[in-house]
């Protein structure tokens, strides 16, 4: 790919002291793979001793991205991800406040929210959160969910955003699609956006962290308008 792997491995060893789950891990070693823009590439984090609990290993989750940077008595939410199970109408809770406490429990410092949800099994939880300099603590019954739908929610967050940077740079010249995996519903996506459009002049097609599949060769006629290959 012409990629130097050496920097980008130095890049990527500099967030392991910030890393604190197998999980997390997982997803930075998908991140450095992402680096490469190909395809069938991938990284998994699964728990070698499926009967430990108490771990933060079969946590549900709550949709939040944490300030890594704040050292107080419980976690500091840095932004809440759309969707998910704080992102509801009437909820008082937003970014720089504190979740203290989950079902009466202190938010401890080893294992922090991962060990209070640990196979929770997305039955419903009551949080305690303050505001950001600990006052004003009131209570929320939430609902968790698991990694799964958590991650589908992040890639679609990120999706969006993509979309809109690219479209406000580009004022409005370059249209954007990203495309998960090289299937049919992700094909139609790319048509969508080219039928959508009357202003783009060009087409910026983001295949970074692709699943795999069987879509180049239409891609690539639908992109050059000749076909791929003649038999």
């Amino acid at each position: 790919e012409g990629r130097d792997w050496v920097a980008i491995g130095a890049k990527y060893r500099g967030y392991l002291s910030s890393i604190a789950t197998d999980r997390e891990f997982g997803e930075l070693v998908g991140n450095m793979f992402g680096e490469l823009s190909a395809s069938h590439l991938f990284s998994i984090a699964r728990n070698r001793n499926e009967t430990v609990a108490g771990l933060g290993i079969h946590n549900d989750v709550l949709g939040v991205y944490l300030d890594y940077g704040y050292e107080g008595a419980g976690r500091r939410i840095a932004a809440i991800l759309p969707g998910g199970p704080l992102d509801r109408h009437g909820l008082d809770i937003g970014a720089g406040d504190i979740i203290a406490s989950i079902n009466g429990v202190a938010v401890p410092d080893a294992g922090g929210i991962e060990r209070l949800l640990d196979v929770n099994l997305q039955k419903s939880v009551v949080l305690g959160v303050t505001d950001g300099d600990g006052s004003n603590e009131r209570f929320m019954r939430v609902r968790p969910i698991d990694t799964y739908t958590e991650d589908r929610l992040a890639s679609q967050r990120w999706r969006d955003a993509r979309r809109e940077m690219v479209d406000r740079l580009s004022n409005g010249c370059v249209a954007y699609q990203y495309v998960a995996e090289m299937m049919s519903d992700d094909y139609l996506g790319v048509m969508g956006t080219f039928s959508g459009t009357t202003t783009a002049k060009a087409a910026l097609i983001d295949v970074r962290s692709n699943g795999g599949g069987n879509l180049t060769r239409e891609l690539i006629t639908l992109l050059t308008g000749e076909p791929y290959g003649i038999v």
